[in-house]
């Protein structure tokens, strides 16, 4: 219940006393910061005590029926809007987790939105490390692009049992490997400051030294290993990276003379490769929302190359173009969100059809 403003509040009217002085009439609307449903004090005249008595009984009646009646419609909303939430978050949060069931757009939409603003924060702390996000810092970042791929073919093979394997299901395991990347580079920059070893090296190491006991546990667990589909996979994903390199040069299109350009375009190429090889070849399934509706749609996962190519290179000139008065650091880390979700995807969808999981 709301309280009046006294705003609204207009002047009383004031009685004549048999001494001759004013002295102002009580109001029969409330004062100032008086609770609406409450009774006024009043002082009635004898013959009107029987009707006054009546509307302040009125007045309370109404006030509690009022009251009982929206705590009985809260109660009821608000029970049946926390079962609704409940089971919204259970729906399209949780369950896609705990049985990896893929994406929905309303997770995708979320989960973009939460990269998107993270990047900020990101941003802030490699300047509080003074760290650059150059060529050599994505390069250096690579390894543990592999981790990602790597670790999701652990849980795909049923190495790892929940729950801990739900930490290696999207995007729990993006919060899992940065919270490992930024310790291992915290580490490798303070040993910078203490030695002439230059941060990237210790860095780069400490990914590369985890993709090959991811590789080792998953090769020594394997039932079956294809190496015909891994080299088919990498062989055509270079060539046509290598192809768009050349029309590139022809063409004279500088955005992919720049070799951080040209790397991330490689990983969406190498990603639509893997996805249509799997499609069309083996007996695996699109868990993307657009890839899948694209692919229903035109009857062919090889869609996924110009689809790669009409998204990605309008992004990264739109980055290059755009981005490039502001922070350094974050148009660096755009490419490298963009490289890792293409990249990661298809290390995972290469390793899965390389040892037939």
């Amino acid at each position: 219940l709301a309280t009046r403003s006294t705003s609204s509040i207009e002047a009383e009217p004031t009685m004549t006393t048999s001494a001759g002085n004013s002295s102002p009439r009580m109001s029969a609307s409330c004062r100032p910061n008086e609770h609406v449903c409450c009774p006024q004090t009043i002082n009635p005249a004898p013959s009107s005590l029987s009707s006054v008595r009546t509307l302040a009984v009125s007045r309370i009646a109404s006030c509690s029926i009022t009251t009982i009646l929206g705590s009985c419609i809260h109660c009821f909303i608000g029970d049946h809007l926390a079962v609704d939430l409940g089971n919204f978050i259970y729906q399209y949060y949780i369950n896609p987790i705990i049985y990896d069931t893929g994406y929905n757009p309303v997770n995708t939409i979320t989960w973009a939105i939460i990269l998107g603003l993270s990047l900020f924060g990101v941003v802030k702390l490699l300047d509080k490390l003074d760290i650059t996000v150059d060529e050599i810092f994505i390069f250096a970042v690579s390894p543990y692009i592999f981790v990602g791929g790597s670790l999701r073919v652990v849980e795909d093979a049923g190495i790892v049992a929940a729950p801990l394997k739900y930490l290696l299901i999207t995007p729990l395991i993006y919060f899992f490997i940065f919270f490992v990347c930024v310790a291992i580079l915290i580490l490798s920059k303070g040993l910078e400051r203490v030695s002439r070893i230059k941060y990237y090296w210790p860095f780069a190491l400490g990914g590369v030294a985890w993709s090959i006991v991811n590789v080792w546990l998953l090769y020594t667990t394997a039932k079956s290993f294809n190496a015909t589909i891994f080299v088919l996979i990498l062989s055509v994903g270079a060539a046509l990276s290598f192809l768009v390199f050349v029309v590139a040069r022809l063409l004279n299109f500088t955005l992919l003379k720049d070799r951080v350009n040209a790397f991330v375009l490689d990983g969406q190429l190498l990603d639509a490769t893997a996805t249509s090889f799997g499609l069309t070849f083996l007996p695996y399934a699109e868990k993307h929302v657009l890839p899948n509706f694209l692919i229903e749609a035109t009857g062919t996962a090889f869609v996924m190359y110009p689809l790669k190519l009409i998204v990605t290179i309008p992004v990264l000139f739109i980055v290059d173009e755009y981005l490039k008065g502001e922070s350094r650091n974050l148009t660096g880390l755009v490419k490298l969100a963009i490289l890792t979700v293409g990249l990661a995807p298809a290390i995972r969808d290469t390793l899965r059809m390389t040892l037939g999981i």
